[in-house]
């Protein structure tokens, strides 16, 4: 299902550019919209009243008179909305049905070892990839790990047993804005009841070494932690 994809990746064939389009259409329809975020649009249904609209910036794409047929379309004769962005009326339906997903996406350009410098420049005005590859010479595809590595938001983090140096063989894959709560709980399901308290070296803390007790607390690339439990 494409609504459970955390992300997209469009892999084009440099010979067929005009695919890009096509395929972003076909993304569109499955719900997904990529590179985007939630529209800030927030709906209130009331008892009566008509509908009531709140802006905070000036709209050039939709008019009100557009914004009140689309709410009444969807059965909100009685609401309040308050927009805080220049949105599209595809943007305000797509905030009233509220079931899109929002994930990032790259587009790489395959087989650019077949064509000379200047086709592969033309092709690229047309399609502006995010890079470059060729997958049978494996160039680029270093890189292309990279990209999706920094485009998901992933970050590094190497466990510590006390007293013994860090396994800096192979590291924890977290999420950008995942706590001492989350490494706890991929190490050992007992280990959120159980924690007493962690001691992180990284850019994190204070110093090195720190003792941090409150599971909120948000990890780092390449943070080292150590964790204590009872």
């Amino acid at each position: 299902c494409a609504q459970s994809a955390d992300f997209v990746i469009i892999l084009l064939d440099i010979f067929n550019p005009e695919h890009l389009e096509v395929v972003k259409g076909e993304i569109y329809e499955t719900g997904l919209r990529i590179n985007q975020k939630p529209p800030q649009v927030k709906i209130s249904k009331k008892m009566r009243g008509g509908i009531d609209i709140g802006l905070t910036v000036k709209l050039t794409k939709i008019s009100p008179e557009t914004i009140k047929t689309i709410l009444k379309e969807f059965r909100l004769e009685n609401s309040s909305i308050v927009i805080r962005e220049d949105i599209t009326d595809d943007q305000l339906i797509d905030a009233i049905e509220g079931n899109k997903k929002y994930v990032p996406a790259i587009t790489v350009l395959n087989k650019i070892d077949m064509v000379d410098e200047e086709e592969l420049e033309r092709v690229k005005s047309i399609v502006k990839p995010d890079i470059c590859i060729s997958a049978e010479l494996k160039k680029g595809t270093e890189e292309l790990k990279d990209l999706i590595f920094k485009k998901l938001e992933f970050i590094r983090v190497y466990c510590k047993e006390a007293g013994k140096k860090a396994d800096m063989g192979v590291p924890l894959i977290m999420r950008k804005s995942n706590t001492l709560r989350d490494v706890c709980t991929k190490l050992h399901k007992d280990f959120v009841s159980k924690f007493r308290f962690a001691r992180v070296w990284g850019k994190g803390v204070k110093f090195p070494g720190q003792v941090i007790r409150k599971l909120e607390h948000v990890v780092q690339d390449n943070d080292i932690v150590e964790v204590h439990v009872s």
